[in-house]
């Protein structure tokens, strides 16, 4: 790698931002797949959102334990993912803010292979990785652009993985009063406006009990996350960013998409149910 790119990647100021509520179990190993990047990281913004656990005592005794003066903790009462987030942009001080899940982690290379993407292509805004949601998975190294027609029909950015410079977060924000797909709009909202790639390999490890947390069926969390969906593409329609043609065109896939992964839920479903059923 050129030595003013290895330069400019270390001095890059970078706040990554990790919404919290009731994450005791896994809020330690979150923050310290932050801290062993291969890049240095400029702070880290835990939002404590009204957790009722002890998330807050164990990031005061990391802090303490390890001297961590980058580390700051913000508390403010349950708001919700989106709040908190928001919170964090505004609070942030760096040029390019990165988002984490408090259940998901980042392998160490993960910054550094994203900074390094866009010190090669300056007109890139938003950067994103693939999951890497089981051990050994392997891609074949590329990079993608991502237009907004492309991320109509597919989300191709998680949250988690997705580094963006702030000035560009402070346009738009997530909508708070969205409780699913609200990433997705923000996404959709950069990039109709700016470039957008994805480096096609597995950098974050996804936390599979996501599903696990939530207080509806995996079925109902479903049908509200249609819904949102659908919610997203009516914003568009309405800005005029979409003709009725392609608001309709995509609705279809979208509901085609609800189709498949409802029938597939159900299934597996209905397979568990009579395994537990047997034994």
């Amino acid at each position: 790698m050129d030595e003013v790119i290895i330069n400019r990647m270390r001095k890059a100021a970078i706040s990554v931002i990790i919404p919290a509520y009731n994450a005791a179990d896994t809020i330690q190993q979150c923050v310290e797949s932050v801290l062993y990047q291969t890049v240095s990281i400029h702070e880290i913004l835990v939002i404590n959102d009204g957790s009722t656990d002890n998330t807050e005592e164990i990031l005061k005794d990391l802090i303490k334990k390890s001297n961590l003066k980058n580390l700051r903790i913000i508390s403010q009462p349950n708001g919700g993912p989106s709040k908190a987030r928001n919170i964090g942009i505004k609070e942030a001080r760096g040029e390019w803010i990165a988002f984490l899940d408090s259940d998901d982690r980042w392998l160490p290379e993960k910054i550094a292979k994203q900074i390094e993407i866009f010190e090669y292509h300056k007109d890139f805004s938003i950067i994103g990785t693939q999951l890497l949601t089981s051990v050994g998975k392997r891609y074949k190294y590329s990079i993608k652009e991502i237009s907004f027609k492309k991320m109509l029909f597919k989300n191709y950015l998680f949250t988690s993985t997705v580094l963006v410079q702030r000035k560009i977060l402070l346009l738009f924000f997530f909508d708070e009063n969205k409780k699913y797909s609200e990433d997705y709009k923000l996404w959709l909202q950069i990039v109709n406006k700016f470039k957008g790639v994805v480096i096609n390999e597995g950098l974050v490890i996804y936390s599979a009990r996501k599903k696990e947390l939530g207080r509806k069926t995996l079925s109902d969390e479903l049908w509200e996350m249609e819904k949102n969906e659908i919610e997203n593409f009516r914003y568009f329609f309405k800005e005029k960013t979409l003709t009725m043609f392609q608001f309709y065109i995509v609705v279809i896939f979208s509901l085609v998409k609800f189709c498949k992964r409802f029938l597939q839920t159900k299934l597996i479903t209905n397979h568990f149910g009579r395994y537990a059923k047997s034994i």
